[in-house]
C-alpha cells in the first residue's frame, strides 16, 4: 500500500506522524511519501519536499515565496502522476493542498483531506471547492459533518488530537512547584497571542487588565507564556514604560503550563481558547481589531461566538469580550468574576466535561479507520 501524504506547517507535521503510526500499526507495508517534517520521518515517511520550505507566517514572509510553493506543488503533482499512490492525504494547509487533491482526484486517485477548513465560520460555499477536491473530509470538531452533508461531501468525525494528550498533562500543584508559586496563590494566565501582530494589538490591553486587576486586589499574580523568545523585550519595554507595579512573570514556550497553573486564564480568540478548555480552566475571551476589519467580520463571520468552547456547545459557557467592549475594566471584572466565585469554576468544569469527553475519540486510530475504509 503506497500513500501520498503532505503537511503544510510543523502542527500537520505532528498530525501527520499519528496518522501515519495509527496505519502503520494496522498495515506494517505500508509505504508513505510527500512533503514532511521530523514527525512523520520518524515514523519512515519518505520525503520528496521538506515541511520547512513551506512553513511560513505572514503576508510579508509569504509573497515572496510564492513563486518557489508553486513551483514545489508542480514537482509535487508530477511526482505523484508519474507515480500515482493508493490514496493521497493532504494534511491541513488547504491553500496548498486542496489544488494539488484537485487535479490527483481528476484523474482517479483517491484523496482525503485531513482537518476541515474553518466553513462553518466563514466562506461556507468553500465546500463546493472541497467536494471538488476530495473524496473524504476528516474533521476535528462533532459540528463539521452535518455541515458538509448539506453540500453532499463525504466527511467523518475523528475527534481533536489535542483532547487525546492535554487533559493528561494536567497537574497543577507540579507545575505551580515548577513556577515557584504557592498553592494558594490567586494566578492568572495572560495569553494575548502567538504571532507578532496579535501581541502588538492585544498585549496593551492585558498589560492594563492586570493593573486594573492589581489595583482592585494586589494579592493577584500573573505569568504571560511567549511562543517566541524574542517577543519578550516587546512587554519588558512596555512594564518599564509604563506605570504598572504589579509582579509579572514572562516565561517562553510554556503555556500549557502556565495555563495548568492558573486559576483564570484571559485570551484572546483562537486555539488557545481550546487548550484553556480541555485543560479544565475558566477563562475570558478577549479580541479586538481595526475598525474596517471589524466591520468586514461582521459581514463575512457566520458564527454566533468566537471561543472555541462556545462554538463546541453552541452555548456561552465562557465570557467574550468584543472590539469595542474589549476594555481593560470589563475585561478585569469577568477574570474577578471568576476568581470570586469558586462554586462557579466548580460548575463550570461540569459544564465542559461531556464536550470534552466528546473531543477525546482516538483521533489517529479514528482517522486511519476512515482512510483505510476509504481503499476498501
Amino acid at each position: 500500500m503506497r500513500i501520498g501524504i503532505c503537511a503544510g506547517e510543523q502542527s500537520g507535521d505532528l498530525l501527520a506522524g499519528e496518522l501515519i503510526k495509527a496505519i502503520k500499526h494496522k498495515h506494517p507495508d505500508a509505504e508513505f511519501i510527500g512533503i514532511a517534517g521530523e514527525k512523520m520521518v520518524a515514523q519512515g515517511c519518505k520525503v520528496i519536499f521538506p515541511v520547512s520550505d513551506l512553513s511560513v507566517m505572514g503576508v510579508a514572509e509569504v509573497l515572496p515565496k510564492i513563486p518557489k510553493i508553486l513551483r514545489i506543488r508542480k514537482q509535487v503533482l508530477q511526482y505523484f502522476l508519474d507515480n500515482p499512490p493508493d490514496v493521497f492525504i493532504g494534511v491541513d494547509a488547504p491553500d496548498f493542498n486542496l489544488p494539488l487533491e484537485a487535479k490527483l482526484k481528476a484523474t482517479g486517485i483517491k484523496t482525503v483531506h485531513y482537518v476541515s477548513p474553518t466553513i462553518w465560520a466563514w466562506r461556507e460555499k468553500r465546500a463546493y471547492k472541497i467536494k471538488k477536491s476530495a473524496d473524504l473530509v476528516l474533521c476535528l470538531f462533532p459540528f463539521e459533518p452535518a455541515l458538509y452533508e448539506r453540500y453532499k461531501v463525504p466527511a467523518v468525525y475523528v475527534g481533536h488530537p489535542a483532547a487525546d494528550k492535554l487533559p493528561t498533562l494536567c497537574n497543577r500543584s507540579e507545575v505551580r512547584v515548577h513556577f515557584g508559586y504557592d498553592e494558594k496563590a490567586k494566578l492568572v494566565a495572560l495569553l494575548p497571542g502567538s504571532r507578532k501582530m496579535e501581541i502588538e494589538r492585544m498585549g496593551k490591553l492585558f498589560l492594563e487588565t492586570a493593573h486594573w486587576l492589581h489595583k482592585k486586589d494586589p494579592s493577584i499574580q500573573f505569568i504571560l507564556p511567549l511562543a517566541k523568545p524574542q517577543m519578550r523585550e516587546h512587554f519588558k519595554n512596555a512594564l518599564k514604560n509604563s506605570h504598572y507595579t504589579y509582579v509579572l512573570k514572562i516565561v517562553d514556550e510554556q503555556a500549557f503550563d502556565a495555563i495548568k497553573a492558573s486559576d483564570v486564564v484571559l485570551v484572546t480568540s483562537g486555539t488557545a481558547t481550546l487548550e484553556t478548555f480541555l485543560l479544565n480552566r475558566p477563562m475570558v475571551v478577549v479580541y479586538k481589531m481595526s475598525g474596517f476589519n471589524w466591520l468586514l467580520a461582521k459581514l463575512l463571520v457566520n458564527v454566533k461566538y468566537i471561543a472555541l468552547p462556545n462554538i463546541i456547545a453552541n452555548a456561552p459557557l465562557v465570557p467574550e469580550l468584543l472590539q469595542h467592549e474589549a476594555t481593560a475594566e470589563n475585561c478585569g471584572r469577568a477574570v474577578l468574576d471568576w476568581l470570586q466565585s469558586p462554586e462557579k469554576c466548580e460548575k463550570l468544569k461540569e459544564r465542559y466535561k461531556p464536550y470534552r469527553e466528546s473531543l477525546q475519540r482516538g483521533a489517529a486510530d479514528q482517522a486511519a479507520n476512515a482512510v483505510l475504509n476509504l481503499l476498501n
